[in-house]
């Protein structure tokens, strides 16, 4: 708790840094730093965050920014697309691995996936039509069809299965897109070093049990009235491009922005390979593009979307807001990550630190080797403890954790107004545990459950009562998918309790419900999760064998047992209808409240979110998971905690809430 105060008033007291103006032609300036200097940088993942995104995107889009922070005497308008409505896809194959560059398409519009088989798709961003869409997943080379699922629901989240097994990339695309003008002169020969030393590393060599084939292209550029705007010789062998990179020097620029929206569109333009490819594109400069620039800059980075390619962003010193805004933008719409330089190396110039709720920093080499390591082999890699320089915040495997003790803190870690604590979800390759700045839960009454006599369909053994049910099961979840129970939220053989019992037009058996438990209701043609105590005569529940039942009566029984199967998708199909794993975190209201004000964000989503910790430890260690233990009312450790934590922290005033909106 200390450190976190002492971290976060020492970056409150740091010196704030103008933005820096290109200048003349000339060689670097000296670092500070005399000896095995190495670049420091910090990342992150804001599809692991994208709750906190959302709000940084705001702050930074409502801001009023200086009419002169382009040097161009004009009001700077930042794109501000919806990104609210957003459906997360994951492609597998038979074998339960991520499907390595698969295609997806919905409603017409086709995404390829990376190597881990995970994209993500944007109403706005992609002009989808209006719901119901129809996703199906296709393999690299269009030879395999999946089943399609339509998906009627907002932010949801989805699994799809291609019936072969998948293979990793043999292959990888690399495009370095570097900003040459005067102001990168305190950092560019470092970067042409300690980038030629990555990109050798991967030369030539083998990932797994398999030779790598990697190509590398070039893009410098610089500034209209320069030697050149952009200029790049395309894709070649690495030792052909790292020649090319060490004659490179830094010159021009003049003014502020540079020409970031000519560079990215020549990008575009490069012979990107199809199929099963990592493909990956180095967005690196510290200026942003010129005011009437910035809409034809996003243009043009979703133009290299669809071809496929994962943008990270690496700002260097002298970053601005608009910058960085569009870099995390970037980066969020193709699965990439965002990344900055640090003042940590003592290279350079000053550097700002992202407005993000936490980070750790690592020499620029071992985070870049850990990307390009996780574009080829499919995963998520964590630094190894003794190589992290500096960490701010909490994290578990990229997911930002809010310490409640200090939220304001943790809401504004890096001490520059960053966005408020972390809520995603993704499996990464470190294992986690209950972070101790969480406070002690007390108990929490059996809200999350449903009676022992209920049944569900498990996988190879057909229906069975609630009260049969064991972890690691695979458990319908509607639509013909099934999920892994990887934790039981109640597990109560005893416990006498209130249901909710609910009756519908043709279903055979009501459904026995607690009053916060959420359930998949059809509303205004799309589904959503809403509080069982919210359901009215009327209403249509959603069936797991597809299709919808009319309510017709609501009655209040007492029944014996509680439990609550938590699956990894966050959905069960009880008594035939398609429920939520999860309680509504706030009373009687489907959606995140602040004050008065509906948010956009779902419970159902956000409750999915909070327990993203635990389904990674489950993924990565079941042995740990498989000995769940259990408090006295019958409620897990793990889902005690998070539980209280979760509903102590919804239920502070709204000022505490809207912290960093």
């Amino acid at each position: 708790m200390f450190l976190h105060r002492l971290i976060f008033l020492a970056t409150l007291l740091a010196p704030v840094v103008s933005d820096v103006i290109d200048g003349p032609p000339g060689p670097p300036l000296p670092p500070a730093c005399e000896q095995d200097c190495s670049l420091t940088a910090g990342d992150i993942d804001d599809n692991l965050n994208f709750v906190t995104y959302e709000i940084y995107k705001k702050k930074t889009y409502d801001a009023d920014t200086p009419e002169d922070d382009l040097g161009e005497g004009a009001q700077i308008t930042l794109p501000n697309p919806d990104l609210s409505d957003r459906l997360s896809v994951t492609v597998k194959d038979n074998q339960g691995n991520g499907f390595s560059c698969a295609t997806v398409e919905v409603s017409g519009v086709e995404l390829s996936a990376g190597s881990d088989g995970k994209l993500a798709f944007f109403s706005e961003i992609d002009d989808l039509p209006a719901r119901p869409w129809m996703v199906t997943p296709l393999s690299p080379d269009r030879k395999i069809v999946g089943a399609s699922m339509e998906v009627t629901t907002v932010d949801d989240s989805i699994e799809l299965v291609l019936n072969s097994n998948s293979t990793l990339p043999t292959e990888m695309d690399l495009a370095v897109v570097l900003d040459t003008t005067g102001s990168m002169c305190d950092e560019i020969s470092f970067l042409q070093d300690e980038l030629a030393t990555v990109i050798s590393s991967f030369t030539g060599k083998a990932s797994g049990n398999r030779m790598i084939d990697l190509k590398v292209a070039m893009v410098y550029y610089k500034d209209v009235g320069d030697e050149y705007i952009a200029s790049t010789s395309g894709f070649s062998s690495p030792d052909t491009a790292l020649t090319e990179l060490a004659a490179e020097f830094c010159n021009g620029g003049g003014d502020y922005p540079e020409a970031v929206h000519t560079a990215w569109e020549v990008a575009g333009t490069l012979d990107w390979r199809t199929g099963n490819v990592a493909r990956v594109a180095l967005l690196i400069g510290d200026a942003p593009p010129h005011r009437a620039d910035i809409a034809a800059a996003l243009e043009a980075a979703k133009i290299l979307r669809i071809k496929g390619v994962r943008m990270y962003g690496l700002a260097a010193s002298g970053v601005n807001s608009v910058l960085e805004y569009l870099l995390r933008m970037v980066a969020l719409l193709s699965n990439g990550r965002h990344m900055w330089l640090t003042s940590d190396s003592l290279i350079g110039n000053e550097k700002a630190d992202a407005k993000v709720p936490c980070f750790q920093v690592t020499n620029m080499e071992d985070l870049l080797t850990r990307v390009l390591l996780g574009e080829l082999e499919g995963k998520r890699f964590e630094p190894n403890a003794a190589d992290i320089v500096r960490e701010v915040g909490n994290q578990t495997a990229g997911i930002c954790l809010i310490d409640l003790n200090d939220p304001e803190a943790s809401l504004s870690a890096t001490g520059n107004d960053g966005a408020g604590g972390g809520l995603g979800g993704a499996e990464g390759d470190s294992l986690v545990s209950i972070p101790d700045f969480v406070p002690a839960p007390t108990p929490a009454p059996p809200t999350i459950c449903f009676p022992g006599d209920q049944t569900v369909e498990v996988l190879g053994h057909g229906l069975i009562t609630m009260n049969s049910l064991k972890l690691g099961d695979m458990i319908s979840v509607g639509g013909g998918e099934y999920a892994k129970v990887f934790s039981f939220g109640h597990y109560d053989s005893n416990v006498k309790a209130e249901y909710l019992q609910i009756h519908a037009r043709h279903l055979d058996q009501p459904l026995e419900i607690s009053n916060d438990h959420m359930v998949f209701v059809e509303k205004d043609s799309y589904e959503k999760a809403v509080p069982a105590s919210a359901v009215t005569l009327g209403d249509k529940l959603v069936l797991a064998s597809g299709g919808s039942v009319v309510v017709t009566k609501i009655l209040t029984v007492e029944r014996t047992g509680a439990f609550a199967p938590f699956t990894t998708s966050g959905k069960v199909a009880v008594n035939g209808v398609v429920v939520s794993s999860y309680v509504s975190l706030q009373e009687k209201s489907d959606v995140l409240m602040i004050g008065d004000v509906r948010t956009p964000v779902s419970m159902h989503w956000l409750a999915h979110a909070f327990q993203a910790p635990h389904r990674v430890v489950c993924t990565m260690a079941w042995s740990y998971c498989e000995r769940e233990t259990y408090t006295a009312e019958g409620l897990s450790h793990w889902v005690n905690t998070s539980l209280w934590v979760s509903k102590w922290f919804l239920s502070q005033n709204a000022a505490v809430l809207a912290l960093g909106s």
